[in-house]
Formats: C-alpha cells, sequence, structure tokens
C-alpha cells in the first residue's frame, strides 16, 4: 500500500531522480546564481 522509498510510486516523483516540473535541488545548487 505504502510504495517504498527506493522505488517510490510513479505519482510522486523520487528524491533522485525528481520529476522534469519540478527542478531537482541538486542542480539548483550546481547551477550558478542569476539573481
Amino acid at each position: 500500500e505504502e510504495p517504498a522509498k527506493e522505488e517510490p510510486a510513479k505519482e510522486e516523483p523520487a528524491k533522485e531522480e525528481p520529476a522534469k516540473e519540478e527542478p531537482a535541488k541538486d542542480t539548483k545548487k550546481e547551477a550558478p546564481k542569476k539573481d
């Protein structure tokens, strides 16, 4: 019933591989700060 953390449900994007709609936090840190 409860999706495993290693293999989360497709409805909920995995933290390691976030959905393209939600930018990965790691990517934000790696990306240069333009603001």
